[in-house]
């Protein structure tokens, strides 16, 4: 039925992907930079340490504008979801009076997916 499509587009829509907190992002971000800088270290070319070195910059926040902005790319992921809920509320009320399916109309709208 229509209404068990819902779930059904919800789940595909978001495509099982974790909506993630600031905080969330800064520890991946700290966790993928501290991997890199141990893999400099490991290669110990002079090019892979000069490197490390900036890494280890980053890290201790010596140049803040090179830190990425979580909390607008936080921001930026909710508002895409919220598009997609409006879009979602338009094909359920288009389909209210019409002999389409909810999935049919969904299918036929890429934005959703």
């Amino acid at each position: 039925t229509d209404a068990d499509a819902i779930p059904t587009l919800l789940r595909t829509s978001t495509r099982h992907r974790h909506r993630q907190t600031t905080e969330e992002l800064e520890e991946e971000n700290c966790a993928a930079h501290s991997a890199k800088l141990q893999e400099l270290i490991r290669w110990g070319t002079p090019c892979d340490l000069a490197a490390a070195q900036e890494l280890m910059k980053a890290l201790a926040g010596a140049n803040p504008n090179a830190k990425p902005d979580h909390c607008t790319q936080a921001l930026t992921e909710l508002n895409k979801l919220e598009q997609k809920v409006i879009l979602l509320n338009e094909i359920v009320r288009a389909t209210s009076g019409s002999c389409g399916s909810i999935t049919q109309l969904a299918e036929g709208n890429p934005k959703l997916y």
